[in-house]
């Protein structure tokens, strides 16, 4: 009996819930005329679609006015089981100053809705495997078109628990660990 009203409450709890928002999945619906913006890092830095190509690059250039602009994140690590629990694990927070003196912020409640799903991104040497998958997992939310000029604000990025390393780095023989804590950026990038 217990087990059945236990199943019968996870299941409200879920029937409950909101429904994630829409967003790309930018790493495997990145389209031309979008600029992904990483404000999370010292050096701001977005990726794009050529549109003439459609080969992906990267650019600390402004960013073109007719670019529809997302804010993105993305991890990527050997283990599966640390990408899964990444969205309970990850705070992000943001604020936007746009040129024309409007604000926007999103803040972690709202944005744990924009993860993706995990997925295998490509192999690659890690501490116990020649060859082993790394497990991604990428999130996004899109701004809109924004006007000329420099935006800027403070993005902030909180791992509540520490994360196992199991990635491969020269010298390495045992699991480095990303720390548990809160990493502020304030950045700024030029839209013209």
């Amino acid at each position: 009996m217990k087990k059945l009203l236990l199943v019968l409450a996870l299941a409200a709890a879920f029937v409950c819930l909101p429904a994630a928002p829409a967003f790309a999945d930018y790493f495997s619906d990145m389209q031309p005329n979008n600029a992904y913006v990483h404000p999370w890092s010292d050096t701001v830095w977005w990726e794009g679609v050529d549109p003439t190509t459609g080969e992906y690059f990267q650019s600390e250039d402004p960013v073109p006015a007719d670019y529809t602009v997302w804010y993105v994140a993305w991890l990527a690590l050997p283990t599966k089981c640390s990408i899964v629990t990444m969205p309970l694990n990850t705070r992000l927070a943001c604020t936007l100053d746009k040129p024309d003196g409007t604000k926007w912020s999103i803040a972690p409640q709202r944005a744990i809705w924009y993860w993706g799903r995990p997925f295998v991104g490509w192999e690659d040497r890690a501490l116990y495997r020649a060859n082993a998958k790394y497990w991604v997992i990428a999130w996004s939310y899109r701004l809109g078109k924004l006007d000329p000029g420099v935006s800027s604000g403070v993005a902030t990025w909180t791992f509540r628990l520490p994360i196992l390393d199991f990635s491969y780095y020269e010298g390495a023989t045992t699991p480095s660990v990303i720390p548990a804590g809160t990493t502020v950026y304030h950045y700024s990038f030029m839209v013209q």
